[in-house]
């Protein structure tokens, strides 16, 4: 290769660094810009306030169905003992019981951590019976035995407020409070009450 041909090929390349060097540039501007942006949202994120659920008749320690479980309110549970996967994408979240050992507070959850529907077992209290919420919110919208809590208990299911009261047909002493979004008894029989009956089930009696 002559002289002069390596002096043009060198006279090239010298003459494409100011581009190279555009291009670099502009590449870590662009780059710098994508940092600065995903740094502000995650800054802005940080401050904006988590939708605190309402104080409502089907709200249980601070949860109601329809809202998320905040991060604070999850810790103020003491955090899911048990954490079981459902269709759907749901989750069956279990929270200790301060009642029970062997019963847990059970909140079933979307993929979204969108509260739909609050169990709760409740420690036997005489004083503790269906008229309290009677005089809260009226009577009934109806009521169905649910053979597996017991024989002679029944869900009276407050359907405007989000709330099945289980409780004995006959002393009317409270022994589980379900919670749920608002809604008609069709759609109530679908999502929470298939197992619930007209008939009342006596136990079977133990053989002679």
């Amino acid at each position: 290769m002559s002289r002069a041909t390596k002096r043009q090929n060198l006279a090239f390349e010298e003459s494409k660094q100011p581009q190279n060097n555009t291009i670099r540039k502009a590449a870590l501007i662009f780059v710098g810009v994508l940092i600065f942006i995903f740094i502000g949202v995650t800054i802005f994120q940080q401050f904006i306030p988590i939708e605190e659920p309402p104080i409502q008749a089907n709200t249980w320690q601070g949860l109601t169905p329809g809202f998320r479980i905040t991060p604070k309110l999850n810790s103020e549970l003491g955090g899911p003992v048990v954490v079981k996967n459902l269709a759907a994408e749901k989750q069956q979240v279990s929270y200790r019981s301060e009642d029970f050992k062997v019963f847990y507070n059970e909140v079933i959850v979307d993929k979204d951590g969108v509260v739909e529907f609050i169990k709760i077992p409740v420690a036997y209290t005489e004083t503790h019976t269906l008229s309290e919420y009677i005089s809260l919110y009226g009577e009934q919208d109806f009521d169905l035995y649910d053979h597996r809590v017991g024989a002679n208990i029944k869900a009276y299911v407050f359907l405007d407020e989000g709330l099945a009261v289980l409780a004995n047909a006959e002393t009317q002493v409270v022994e589980q409070l379900w919670y749920f979004e608002p809604t008609d008894k069709n759609m109530f029989m679908a999502l929470w009450g298939s197992e619930l009956s007209e008939e009342y089930s006596k136990p079977e009696a133990f053989p002679l």
